[in-house]
């Protein structure tokens, strides 16, 4: 597969990787246990291969093959989601840069509500993530816990915090996408959507986006943006395997 970067590296370059690959001291070490790690070598040299060829030329085929490695990598090893995550964040992150460079036929305000509210949409979000989490490294198990455990027979702890409502995280998400949804309106009335569609970088957004997308659906829980750990009628397994 190193050989067809012969187009990037030039045929010296090409044939010091493949060799470099070859005689590579980590595939050597874990490839003789016949591990996955061949594998996830091979699908991300052919994902950033097509991904660089389908911005240049556009032809389809490279739509598929992207397709396949993203399969052939999910298939085999969890590292798929951080080179997913990489890939879609280098698709927006040149989307955004290419839109925002050309001409808009649009109205004149139709730009800067774009990116301002873009721009609201990723603080939003970034404060989001970061609340999530910070809340979910804030639970320790408290002196009073240590002393007088919940009981295991009981539906629900009575030391676990009952939901109040709506959390905050989860309000400011709903806020974020507020915003990018009003970013959406701009772009589509401002740079129109016969532009949008023209742009390669879109084509592979949407394909990765597509695929991955069912795989996300836990971010909402890991984040704690719909407040599950604190809803006290949430399903608890462990509290129902000691029912009668």
């Amino acid at each position: 597969m190193v050989w067809y970067w012969r187009r990037y590296l030039g045929r010296t370059g090409a044939l010091i990787a493949g060799i470099l690959l070859v005689i590579s001291p980590y595939m050597l070490y874990y490839g003789r246990y016949v591990r996955n790690e061949s594998f996830v070598g091979l699908s991300g040299i052919l994902m950033l291969y097509v991904i660089l060829r389908y911005l240049e030329t556009g032809t389809p085929k490279y739509l598929y093959l992207l397709s396949a490695s993203l399969v052939l990598h999910f298939l085999v090893k969890e590292t798929s989601y951080i080179y997913a995550a990489q890939a879609l964040l280098y698709f927006a992150i040149y989307f955004i840069a290419r839109v925002t460079r050309k001409p808009w036929t649009g109205r004149i305000g139709d730009y800067r509500g774009f990116i301002i509210s873009f721009a609201i949409g990723i603080l939003l979000l970034g404060a989001a993530l970061g609340m999530g989490l910070s809340s979910r490294h804030a639970e320790t198990l408290t002196a009073t816990e240590t002393v007088a455990p919940a009981n295991p027979t009981g539906t629900v702890s009575p030391f676990e915090p009952v939901s109040s409502g709506l959390s905050p995280t989860f309000i400011i998400v709903i806020v974020a996408l507020l915003a990018f949804s009003a970013a959406a309106f701009f772009l589509f009335r401002g740079y129109t959507w016969e532009k949008i569609r023209s742009e390669r970088s879109f084509d592979l957004l949407i394909l990765t986006g597509t695929l991955v997308l069912p795989l996300l659906v836990a971010f909402v829980q890991v984040t704690g943006a719909l407040d599950w750990n604190s809803h006290p009628n949430r399903c608890d397994l462990g509290s129902r395997a000691h029912r009668p």
